[in-house]
């Protein structure tokens, strides 16, 4: 109880730099209340040095409120839509997991990257981002540089991305039903992925959101893929011995809660009022949640990361991001 107790000060300031970035939103134009919270978190984080009475609630909290929200999501997504751009957009997150694993592993291989900081990064760029460099990374046994590499080379994308995309979408009038399966399938990360279909409009934040959690939960997948895949090559010293529980501890349970929550709003067991009060429920939490996200980003540690991994990544991303744009206008516009 009183290590919980020590987390409100964080969460009292997330709530209130939130409200600052929500009222701050109503003056500036063409810009999401959502990615001024990044941008004040981010702010905060490398401009000031905050207790660590409120670093710790910050840090050990706003992931919490980013996956309650997105499981309360859950309740606005109709079945019916759904279904018919489920079998579309599986397709579609399938194929880009495994061109821009391709791409990012040929291209490490011809800038003479380390093999599994390739697979660190393939992996993290395809899949999920950090939570897939870290699944991977540890499935292959990466040295601790490797990984950090790869996370901070996803991070820097992710600040890139979840400031550009939403601009992009505006100046371009990009519509939400192609600006989702974009963002949910080009970009790395799912805290920044969520933001920027958000500072779009809900429609794209519902389906960005669904596509990031398609491809997330190929995680667990991947990592034992590469496993397996060092271990024929002898460049791992062990394997995963029971593959399901590896599999199940890998799987982002969160994907289970949203898929419950969806069943039961659309099987008719809440009522059209209470799905109103869930949609201000997680607008609140996503809220919190990004201000907690931009203040992990740490300008001082990004400055570490490799000239040849950034490259490598860059060009993959380049191609990734304007493949997923125009299959998005084909197959959804």
């Amino acid at each position: 109880m009183r290590e919980k107790i020590k987390l409100i000060p964080g969460i009292i300031f997330l709530f209130i730099i939130g409200l600052i970035s929500k009222y701050a939103g109503n003056f500036i134009p063409y810009i999401s209340y959502l990615i001024i919270a990044i941008a004040l978190g981010i702010i905060s984080a490398n401009l000031f040095s905050l207790p660590e009475l409120i670093e710790n609630g910050i840090v050990k909290t706003h992931k919490l409120w980013l996956k309650t929200g997105i499981v309360i999501l859950g309740a606005r997504v109709i079945l019916k839509d759904l279904m018919e751009v489920g079998p579309t957009l599986l397709l579609m997150i399938i194929a880009f997991i495994l061109i821009s694993m391709l791409i990012v592993e040929f291209l490490a291989s011809k800038f003479s990257l380390n093999k599994k900081l390739g697979s660190c990064l393939a992996s993290g760029t395809s899949v999920c981002g950090v939570s897939a460099v870290i699944a991977t990374g540890g499935a292959i046994q990466a040295k601790k540089n490797h990984i950090a590499y790869g996370i901070a080379t996803v991070l820097l994308f992710d600040v890139i991305t979840v400031f550009s995309y939403p601009i992009i979408g505006q100046i371009f009038s990009i519509p939400a039903e192609v600006f989702g399966p974009w963002a949910g399938i080009s970009m790395f990360s799912t805290g920044t992925t969520v933001a920027a279909g958000f500072a779009h409009s809900a429609e794209a934040g519902q389906i960005a959101t669904m596509a990031k959690m398609g491809r997330n939960v190929f995680i667990g997948i991947w990592a034992l893929i590469y496993s397996l895949y060092y271990v024929k090559k002898g460049l791992n010293k062990s394997m995963v011995k029971n593959k399901g529980k590896y599999l199940w501890e890998k799987f982002p349970k969160i994907i289970i809660g949203f898929v419950i929550m969806l069943i039961i709003a659309n099987l008719g067991f809440l009522s059209s009022a209470q799905i109103d009060s869930m949609k201000n429920a997680y607008n609140w939490l996503f809220m919190m949640a990004f201000v907690g996200l931009g203040y992990t980003i740490n300008f001082e540690k990004l400055k570490h990361t490799g000239f040849k991994p950034f490259i490598t990544v860059l060009i993959s991303f380049i191609i990734i991001s304007v493949l997923c744009l125009i299959s998005s206008y084909i197959l959804f516009a």
